[in-house]
């Protein structure tokens, strides 16, 4: 009988277990894979906050360019004439950047330059505002990934820990015994 383990086959042999070369006992076998996934799910952590301060760092600079297209919907509608309009070079700035980034450029492609009413930066502003609402609910859904990830670590690690010491306390048995 052979256990597959991540591509690697675990076979037993009179009473020990060998394991990518080396022979083991059940519990000393049972303590290394429990380390392996502690050590996976180690990476699958590391892997998920990363995504999460990247989503972070973009959801920065959306809110940057929010304030802006608000401070910019105010000022023209606080112009004089029957329909003012504005061309702001930093907001053109802004959205030319949001283009750079492949995980923005939906969102740019979105906004409206040039020269702008009120209207256009309202619509401006509500693209942002749902995008920010959108990217929100993801760091929620995030959050929680990670909890379990954290969880599931923390059980593997305890299922370790537990096996070390069961094994040393069988074995300071079997010593007293003697």
């Amino acid at each position: 009988m052979e256990i597959a383990n991540a591509g690697q086959a675990i076979k037993p042999e009179n009473g020990r277990f060998t394991y990518e070369g080396s022979a083991m006992s059940l519990d000393m076998l049972v303590m290394m894979l429990e380390m392996e996934t502690v050590s996976i799910l180690d990476n699958q952590i590391a892997s998920r906050l990363e995504e999460i301060d990247r989503r972070n760092k973009r959801v920065e600079k959306v809110n940057r360019g929010m304030a802006f297209a608000k401070q910019a919907r105010t000022d023209v509608k606080n112009k004089d004439g029957d329909n003012p309009k504005t061309n702001n070079s930093k907001w053109n700035d802004f959205v030319a950047d949001l283009r750079e980034d492949p995980e923005l450029r939906g969102l740019a492609n979105d906004l409206k330059t040039g020269n702008l009413s009120e209207a256009d930066w309202e619509a401006n502003v509500t693209h942002l505002e749902n995008y920010i609402s959108g990217q929100n609910n993801i760091s929620q859904q995030d959050m929680l990934k990670l909890q379990t990830l954290m969880t599931n670590r923390g059980h593997a690690f305890n299922l370790a820990t537990n096996t070390l010491s069961k094994v040393s306390e069988t074995k300071r048995n079997i010593l007293s015994k003697f």
